[in-house]
């Protein structure tokens, strides 16, 4: 009885031995069908690499965007628009806790609209929801607007926290119609 069990062990252990070596090459597969994340050492400004976090959340994959959005904020750490884009995509990835505490300590009296709107996007989605946070998320948008009001990125953000306030597009509609109105003529359609 004891060597059955003394052969077992033997088994997995063997098993294992053969089975670690290909953990690491399985683990760095890529999944079907996706493309390989772009070294952040090959983006060479802070606009590009804005540029490309924006365009994985718009892709609606912000699980590479987070990823790739850690190096690219500790690669340009005084970019605010590289650091909101990191913390849209780190939301949108499930990271909300992340993003609130990345933005903690942002000055909401700043005049950079792009602290605010970052601060903005992590208070709306911070736990545990409460109608307060909400008001700071589209108080703090509304200053970033106002603080560019050409943006069309900042005037996205501002909808945004209109529309992911919970009751707030049902309550509220003809507010979110006047916003989209007012800021249609100066932001155009950026498309």
């Amino acid at each position: 009885m004891q060597s059955t069990s003394w052969y077992r062990v033997l088994a997995v252990a063997a098993g294992l031995a053969v089975a670690l070596p290909c953990a690491p090459a399985l683990a760095q597969a890529p999944r079907p069908g996706a493309a390989l994340l772009p070294a952040a050492s090959s983006v060479k400004t802070a606009a590009a690499a804005a540029s490309l976090l924006r365009a994985f959340y718009l892709k609606s994959d912000e699980n590479d965007g987070a990823i790739l959005g850690a190096a690219l904020a500790r690669r340009f750490p005084r970019d605010t628009r590289v650091r909101t884009w990191y913390v849209a995509n780190l939301i949108g990835a499930g990271l909300s806790f992340r993003a609130d505490s990345i933005t903690a300590h942002s000055d909401t009296l700043s005049r950079d609209p792009w602290a605010l709107a970052a601060r903005s996007l992590a208070r709306l989605h911070a736990l545990p929801s409460a109608n307060s946070n909400f008001a700071e998320a589209r108080r703090l948008a509304a200053r970033a607007r106002a603080l560019a009001p050409r943006d069309s990125d900042l005037a996205w953000v501002g909808a945004y926290t209109m529309f992911g306030t919970p009751g707030f597009p049902m309550r509220r509609l003809d507010e979110e119609i006047a916003y989209i109105d007012s800021i249609a003529p100066a932001v155009g359609n950026p498309a």
